[in-house]
């Protein structure tokens, strides 16, 4: 059997092939230099996405003391909505022995 290298593989010495990669770089790179090049997008997406709401919703929410969502007037509802927050009911659960 022969196992020689391939004549297309013998063109390309291991330096060739480091200054290729470095310049090839910047192309198979460019995608995560966009997210990075801008940060508060990232980072508004990143909010939206765990918590169904951007960042000036929350800002919004916590002025206002209200739950506001901008999407809300796509359905024609107010933006703010007062928040029914009842007092949290406390429940010991722990196991405890008696003597």
């Amino acid at each position: 059997m022969n196992f020689e290298t391939p004549q297309a593989l013998k063109l390309y010495s291991p330096l060739t092939a480091l200054l290729l990669a470095l310049l090839l770089a910047p192309l198979f790179l460019s995608g995560c230099a966009l997210a990075l090049s801008y940060p508060l997008t990232s980072a508004s997406l990143g909010v939206w996405g765990a918590t169904g709401k951007s960042p000036s919703d929350h800002a919004m929410s916590y002025v206002t003391d209200q739950d506001c969502e901008s999407l809300r007037l796509l359905n024609s509802e107010n933006i703010c909505q007062k928040v029914n927050t009842k007092p949290v009911e406390v429940v010991d659960k722990s196991t405890r022995y008696k003597d």
